[in-house]
């Protein structure tokens, strides 16, 4: 008799909108769940705005309860389906960063919008505000791991470095893995501003030679807009360090 395949099963959630962030049917209940249950997990997200309440308390939480969104589930997907840019929103209210994935952890936002985060760490467990480098406004993701951004919109984030600390990736923080942007994805209007409280604007590096945007493989351009204006990302849109 032939051996079955083994295969990952897939968990489905569908938190509401209208739930309050870490009350039962929340978008931070349905990803505490996902984190730990060793599946590929789909998040259907309704039209409406996901918005975060729950601020750190003690430095950088990384469990996922408080702060911002954390993404934990290493060696297995996490798909975030929403209804459209602009229809779907993930509001993080400036208490946090809005979503932090760690390493290993593939991750995919489909149509929707992540805005209003602001990082004041580097994403350390236990870091004060404004003792590391601010990294990744909207998106932190760390080490190793696959995210692709498909019709997001990635807008109004902030990295803030406090006193002399540097700030990089308004929008999005990725030092590791691949990054995929595709579809009408629209980063703009983020933020670095950090080094003495001026705003740093350097280009940001790129992802290394499997980095893809839009299936172009280019170190210094992007599509912001589907009808192909390109644009040189800075430090308040996103970074990316090159891979060696």
């Amino acid at each position: 008799m032939e051996p079955l395949e083994e295969r990952a099963l897939l968990a489905v959630f569908n938190p509401l909108a209208g739930a309050l962030d870490g009350a039962a049917g929340s978008l931070r209940a349905a990803i505490l769940a996902a984190n730990t249950n060793a599946q590929n997990d789909t998040i259907n997200l309704q039209a409406g705005t996901y918005a975060l309440s729950l601020a750190n308390v003690a430095g950088q939480e990384n469990l996922g309860a408080l702060g911002d969104l954390d993404l934990r589930g290493a060696n297995f997907s996490m798909t975030f389906l929403g209804a459209g840019q602009g229809v779907t929103i993930i509001n993080g209210a400036d208490l946090d960063r809005v979503f932090h994935i760690l390493p290993n952890v593939n991750v995919t936002f489909r149509n929707l919008t992540i805005t209003n985060g602001t990082a004041v760490d580097n994403g350390t467990a236990s870091a004060a505000a404004g003792s590391t480098e601010a990294r990744g406004g909207g998106i932190l993701k760390d080490g190793a791991g696959r995210l692709t951004l498909d019709n997001v919109g990635l807008t109004e984030n902030i990295a803030a470095g406090g006193g002399i600390q540097a700030a990089k990736g308004g929008g999005l923080f990725a030092a590791l893995g691949l990054v995929n942007i595709l579809n009408g994805t629209s980063i703009g209007q983020n933020q670095a501003l950090g080094g003495g409280g001026g705003r740093r604007r350097g280009v940001g590096d790129w992802g290394g030679r499997r980095g893809r945007w839009n299936g172009w493989r280019s170190g210094w351009r992007w599509r912001q807009r589907p009808w192909g204006q390109w644009l040189r990302p800075t430090a308040a849109a996103f970074f990316l360090r090159r891979a060696h």
